[in-house]
């Protein structure tokens, strides 16, 4: 869904990642509904070294074909809290941010400041903001104009957003309850549920199972999916059976943006 149009909205900074005109913001309200927003978003690094080395730094990021624009700053060096001169270095799309970071790093005699950090965390550094602050967004044509922040990091009594949840796994048989683990090389009926409802796929025909699954992911369109044996077996199993059958799983309700994946992490805590 995207943001109203011509008014203001409230609700909580759902998620935050880079687009090539800024930065793409999910805000869910009061009333479970998502908005899409987009925040005009320059990301920039500082730089220091040489008036060569300075010299260099336009011309090692035209081949990118995006606006760059260089100014001279004062920041203070985090390990020794001393005042450097520098120049700052804005990107223009920030989804070539570190492409510009990693062109600058091969200019001999210059320094490097900030250019390893995420953009979405940096977007939260420059603006202030934070994961799931509740705030009020003027809205233009899906464009957020100003974000005026109703909550605070330090705050010790907040709301939490009401979030649709979708848990996946798989179960034993249609109508029981007992857990099936991959692990052990057993096949399983895919169950979903949300709010106390549960659905199971009782197919064994993939493109029925994939058509089942983005029906029950357009009806109840989520914000979070937690699976059993998700990471290891279940989305990617999933994935590769929609490849299979030429038809997108709608992980993803942004239609402008891939899922992007990154590798999984287990750990063991005791106490």
């Amino acid at each position: 869904m995207d943001g109203i149009d011509g008014r203001a909205i409230e609700g909580w900074l759902f998620d935050v990642y880079p687009a090539a005109e800024g930065m793409v913001v999910w805000v869910v309200d009061a009333d479970s509904r998502p908005h899409r927003l987009i925040v005009r978003y320059q990301p920039g690094m500082f730089v220091a070294g040489s008036l060569r080395a300075i010299d260099q730094v336009e011309r090692a990021l035209r081949p990118l074909g995006i606006p760059v624009t260089i100014r001279p700053a004062v920041q203070r060096e985090l390990m020794s809290g001393e005042e450097v001169a520098v120049f700052r270095v804005t990107v223009g799309n920030p989804l070539l941010f570190p492409a510009a970071a990693q062109r600058l790093t091969r200019i001999p005699g210059l320094t490097l400041y900030n250019c390893d950090i995420p953009v979405s965390r940096l977007f939260f550094y420059e603006s202030r903001l934070f994961p799931l602050a509740r705030c009020r967004f003027e809205v233009d044509d899906g464009l957020a104009r100003a974000i005026e922040p109703l909550t605070h990091p330090e705050d010790l009594e907040y709301d939490l957003p009401p979030l649709v949840t979708l848990r996946l796994r798989l179960v034993s048989h249609l109508h029981g309850d007992a857990p099936v683990s991959p692990a052990h090389g057993r096949r399983g009926l895919l169950e979903a549920g949300v709010d106390g409802e549960i659905v199971v796929v009782d197919s064994d025909d993939p493109a029925d199972c994939i058509h089942s699954l983005n029906r029950l992911l357009s009806r109840y369109d989520p914000d979070v999916i937690l699976t059993e044996w998700g990471d290891a077996f279940l989305l990617p199993r999933l994935r590769a059976l929609a490849a299979q059958i030429g038809v997108p799983l709608h992980l993803n309700r942004d239609p402008h943006s891939a899922v992007r994946t990154r590798r999984s992490r287990s750990y063991v805590t005791y106490g």
